[in-house]
């Protein structure tokens, strides 16, 4: 059976995983075990651009440097290649057998991935004059995904314009509605749920599977009902076996694990080696994984990002510690993507996705108010952003905006007489390391940085986090919670009014 050695790559100082061959696996673990790392490696067996496309790298060595990475795909006892990272591109060796991975089985790779891709929705105007049938695959997936009649007769119209590729951004989806004073009506895309989007989405790119392909869904369960997600397994169950595709797909869903025809198990130790245990029992796994799905959130925050997440958590903590500290409901945090996704999930989600006695918010980026602030005043709006207004305006108790974006507040912080943050960063990491230095030597590289100070902030953090990771071992995730959390506070004492005006209304 071929297999992947990964090695020093992210969380993963060592995973040795066997490539299942047919059939729907099921692959979960805690965070930062490895397996949205896992499903890359997998897409690259057809993929050249994987790497590139989601192992993010700079120019400069002191960033996303991969240089002992190693990414080893065996076909036999005796065959294997070996990718490394030199001079901004992965480099095969033995060269000879670069064209390995052509001969592990595989005819096709379709990856979702977690990303906006999954969440899109075709914005662009509509014109009928294009209007054909949608495909029978994506109209009965659909009725039987969510066990209904109604996407019978969805219809596709192809963009002006656009090429000719038969890509899910060329064509925007509709439902008829009927006919009024013998004109058409339709029911366009932007009305489906966020769930019926997630799966038209997914059906799209899965109605061009072809036999032999191996399939790749990253957290497979975004914003469906536990119901639509086994309906959905079962969908994938039968296509795998119509065309012998391999799908391995990702989940933290405690429904998914219990009906998994195969789970793997990804558990990684202190050491950063990961564990595979294949044909897991799901009690195994469901202790380790699902354990807090089981619990209903008081509150449900939705954010942009993780660095959002992050700040807002911080935020809350200290309000809970310092401020009000009668109760502390149970809370979820959830990154979506840029705010109008992110807007858009919460407002679905509350239909058909959270309960309806918890309470639900968006936190957004301080910069997004002033972009919502400057369409209100503009005059010749389009409808897409009427629309988008129209939320906005409809949602303005639940919508609230963060003080200051994360990385901006950060970096401003820690430039505000650096030398007296040496000590406290040093207590609180554990590590002997200069924090005024790292700041002066940032300087000392003579960047010319965006107009923006957000975007800027995010390059001078970036550095910073690097350094602190070489002289601490910590990983990156946690070494941005930890600055996160130094800030909060900071902020918290000098704010205190700011923060109950943000946070009484939702608390109290």
């Amino acid at each position: 059976m071929p297999s992947i050695i990964i090695e020093n790559l992210k969380n993963i100082r060592l995973l040795n995983f066997e490539i299942p061959n047919g059939g729907v696996h099921v692959l979960t673990s805690v965070n930062g075990s490895g397996k949205t790392t896992l499903l890359t490696c997998l897409e690259r067996i057809i993929n050249s651009y994987a790497f590139q496309r989601h192992f993010k790298t700079s120019n400069n060595d002191q960033f996303d440097n991969y240089r002992n990475a190693r990414i080893t795909y065996i076909r036999n006892a005796t065959t294997s290649v070996t990718y490394r990272y030199k001079n901004t591109r992965w480099v095969p060796a033995p060269r000879k057998n670069s064209n390995l991975l052509l001969h592990l089985g595989f005819s096709q790779v379709i990856y979702l991935t977690s990303s906006d891709e999954r969440f899109y929705i075709q914005n662009q105007e509509l014109n009928t004059a294009n209007i054909s049938a949608a495909s029978q695959f994506i109209k009965d997936g659909m009725n039987e995904i969510f066990q209904t009649t109604k996407f019978t007769d969805l219809r596709r119209i192809k963009l002006i314009g656009k090429g000719l590729g038969n890509v899910r951004r060329n064509f925007g989806y509709v439902l008829p509605l009927g006919t009024v004073g013998g004109q058409n009506r339709y029911f366009s895309e932007k009305n489906f749920s966020l769930g019926e989007v997630l799966i038209l989405n997914a059906l799209s790119e899965l109605s061009n599977a072809v036999n032999n392909g191996l399939v790749l869904i990253d957290e497979i369960e975004l914003a469906l009902h536990p119901k639509v997600q086994i309906l959905f397994l079962n969908f994938l169950k039968r296509i795998a076996n119509n065309k012998n595709l391999t799908v391995i797909l990702s989940t933290h869903s405690s429904s998914l694990i219990k009906a998994a025809p195969r789970l793997i198990f990804l558990s990684r130790n202190s050491n950063g080696n990961v564990e595979v245990e294949y044909d897991c029992y799901p009690a195994i796994a469901l202790q380790n994984v699902a354990i807090t799905e089981e619990v209903q959130p008081d509150i449900v925050f939705f954010v942009e990002d993780i660095s959002a997440k992050y700040l807002l958590q911080e935020l809350i903590n200290y309000y809970l510690t310092h401020i009000n500290t009668t109760r502390r409901p149970i809370m979820k945090i959830l990154p979506v993507a840029g705010y109008k996704q992110t807007v858009y999930f919460m407002v679905s989600s509350m239909s058909y996705l959270i309960p309806s006695n918890t309470k639900v918010y968006s936190f957004l980026d301080q910069d997004v108010q002033l972009t919502i602030n400057t369409l209100a005043v503009k005059v010749n709006r389009t409808i897409s952003e009427q629309e988008l207004l129209n939320v906005f305006n409809a949602n303005n108790q639940i919508i609230k905006y963060l003080p200051i974006t994360p990385e901006l507040g950060i970096v401003t912080h820690l430039n505000n007489n650096p030398t007296t943050h040496i000590i406290p960063l040093q207590n609180l990491f554990n590590e002997v390391f200069d924090i005024s230095q790292i700041i002066v030597d940032e300087n000392n590289r003579g960047l010319v940085y965006s107009a923006n100070p957000r975007d800027a902030a995010k390059v001078r953090i970036q550095y910073y986090i690097e350094r602190i990771k070489n002289a601490t071992n910590l990983d990156e995730p946690r070494i941005k919670i930890m600055l996160t959390q130094y800030y909060s506070i900071y902020y918290g004492i000098n704010n205190v009014g700011l923060l109950q005006g943000l946070l009484n209304p939702i608390f109290v």
